[in-house]
């Protein structure tokens, strides 16, 4: 249920933050993975999410859930002046970083709000992906480099159905749509 958690997340960014990149995370903006004169590799501003480790418990009916963690990151290109002073056109920012937390907190993710799953909407089989997302924690940028980088942490509960009977049916009735996306 990861990916499903990871595409509702990627598609309400879409809709409410307006990013040029999303992506699951792999460290992609690390400096000491970038050559300081190299291009940045993604548009900016680039949303990477990453998931921590996750215990399930199950429940009745072979339905699992857990209280997940994950962490969204936030990467903007800086840009200064000759002082070393950041420029009022990277000061967007911080706002961004706001935009996040308004469309996640407290947001409940229906199954039918994944992307290929819209045909569950307003049926009995549409379920609870992921409950209550709530900002934990938030780190903004301090350092003086080529990117401004902000991480802010969320917790939720994810429900995982896949083990139920009812998904396999589930799975058998939806239309899915499944393309290769080349950008977003």
């Amino acid at each position: 249920m990861i990916h499903l958690a990871y595409s509702a997340i990627k598609k309400r960014l879409i809709e409410k933050v307006n990013p040029k990149y999303v992506d699951f995370y792999y460290g992609q903006y690390l400096e000491e993975d970038m050559d300081e004169t190299a291009p940045i590799l993604w548009q900016t501003p680039a949303h990477f999410i990453e998931f921590a480790p996750i215990r399930w418990k199950t429940l009745g009916g072979n339905i699992q859930s857990s209280a997940i963690e994950f962490n969204h990151h936030l990467v903007n290109e800086s840009y200064y002046d000759d002082d070393k002073r950041v420029l009022d056109s990277a000061l967007g920012h911080l706002t961004q970083e706001s935009q996040v937390f308004q469309a996640l907190m407290n947001w409940r993710c229906m199954l039918s709000y994944v992307p290929g799953y819209e045909g569950l909407t307003d049926t009995a089989d549409d379920r609870v992906l992921l409950e209550s997302i709530v900002r934990t924690a938030s780190e903004p940028d301090h350092t003086l480099r080529r990117q401004l980088v902000a991480v802010q942490q969320f917790t939720c509960t994810i429900y995982d159905y896949s083990a139920t009977k009812q998904w396999t049916s589930i799975l058998a009735t939806l239309q899915l749509d499944v393309q290769k996306v080349d950008s977003l």
